[in-house]
């Protein structure tokens, strides 16, 4: 072998050992428990005098690092079709689909398993973003479904109808409009009053993902728009009518409480007055403005945001919610409202206050029995509720779909009527 002479020299050897579990002998694919990396510092002359040295090591030498591995990859999640859930009684326990709904981001799947002995069906209550969901399960067989789109995603067994379960894809959009509000604050630092003309003319350019809009801190106009310049000298008061907090309860928040505050907050046409859409925004105070940052969103998003945001204003001041609430006078239909847990009576009601007192149908009328309602909220961040109500804008009896969270002992609430009508 030949021989150099070397000067003294140190040679850092990394040796990545992986272990060996269980399920390797086993022949299986699983991934490693655990990674163990050895560390030693290895002196020689010569190539002969490193070699002899690496293959004689002491542990004296070396340094060992253990790093915990991913042994199991993420399941998806599974919704059970429960044995006898072919018979109406399955309804009582909420256990015909279970869970009835299962809450996935964007790109995950959820897999239905058939543990019942007879056949069912998942099929869409409506049209589907992601394309079709609508198959045949046989007993002991299993469907898996890839959501991408945010939403939810309301499902049935066409052979047993009382068989119901709903997907709520859930997209964290909340980051984009705080980052994109950090960007516009900056940019009034240094163009001062010259923000609105950056805002009408170039903003829509750099963030066509979101609305971008400031309110004059003293009128309450609005006084730019990067979307649609229609609203520009429309007062806030006018749009922000039927808002989960109260316009000026949001201008005190703004100024007093927090740096920013979400508001959700149905949109109306500024020459009629119609319903155009929903929207939620991030706004916040600086100088002379109110900055705004909003995206549209669902009926369903809607609701949940409104119970969301009225939680919030209840930690804020839990001995003025009940009050609060009554005075809201909203003429939009998700109006939010607070029940109590106990006896069912409606204690706040943000668009008809007279119904304080009242048995909230929500809880006693509803697809799911109170006592499951109940567990469901003492068990979840909250559940979806549906019964028949008059909607007040058509004056009709109509489904009517509902957020329900249990907080400080109370159930607050929010909901939406559905399109079908059941009653004139």
């Amino acid at each position: 072998m030949n021989k150099f002479t070397l000067p003294l020299v140190m040679i850092v050897l990394s040796v990545a050992l992986i272990s060996i579990p269980t399920a390797f002998a086993d022949g299986s694919d699983d991934e490693p428990s655990f990674v163990l990396t050895i560390v030693c510092s290895v002196y020689g002359e010569s190539t002969d005098d490193l070699v002899e040295l690496i293959f004689g090591l002491d542990a004296s030498d070396c340094s060992i690092q253990t790093e915990v591995g991913d042994a199991t990859h993420d399941e998806p999640d599974r919704v059970i079709l429960s044995r006898d859930s072919s018979l109406p009684g399955c309804v009582e326990n909420d256990d015909c689909f279970a869970p009835s709904t299962v809450t996935v981001s964007p790109g995950e799947t959820v897999v239905w398993v058939n543990e019942d002995i007879t056949d069912h069906t998942v099929t869409s209550n409506e049209p589907h973003p992601d394309g079709i969901l609508d198959e045949w399960i046989s007993p002991g067989d299993a469907y898996a479904f890839t959501f991408e789109t945010a939403g939810e995603y309301p499902y049935h067994c066409v052979i047993h109808p009382w068989a119901m379960g709903v997907v709520v894809v859930e997209s964290d959009d909340d980051d984009r409009p705080m980052e994109v509000m950090r960007e516009i604050v900056e940019q009034y630092s240094v163009r001062s009053d010259a923000i609105l003309k950056y805002i009408d003319e170039s903003v829509g350019e750099i963030y066509d993902d979101v609305a971008v809009f400031a309110l004059d801190r003293e009128s309450l106009d609005v006084v730019a728009h990067s979307e649609n310049p229609v609203f520009i000298g429309v007062n806030a008061r006018t749009v922000l009518d039927g808002a989960s907090i109260p316009i000026d309860a949001l201008i005190d928040l703004l100024d007093t409480q927090t740096d920013g505050v979400w508001l959700s907050y149905p949109v109306p046409d500024p020459a009629t007055g119609t319903l155009l859409f929903y929207e939620r925004g991030w706004f916040q105070a600086s100088g002379d403005y109110y900055f705004g940052i909003r995206y549209s969103i669902s009926d369903a998003t809607f609701s949940q945001n409104v119970v969301e945001e009225l939680v919030r204003i209840h930690k804020l001041d839990p001995d003025k919610t009940i009050d609060f609430v009554n005075s809201i006078g909203t003429t939009d239909t998700s109006y939010p409202f607070i029940l109590s847990p106990t006896d069912y009576t409606v204690l706040a009601h943000g668009a008809d206050p007279t119904r304080v007192g009242e048995i909230s149908v929500s809880l006693t009328d509803s697809d799911k029995p109170a006592e499951v309602i109940i567990d469901e909220l003492q068990n979840n961040e909250g559940t979806w509720v549906e019964y028949v109500f008059s909607n007040p804008s058509t004056g009709m009896d109509q489904n009517k779909r509902s957020w329900l969270v249990l907080h400080d002992d109370l159930i607050f609430g929010s909901g939406y009527y559905q399109d079908d009508s059941t009653s004139p």
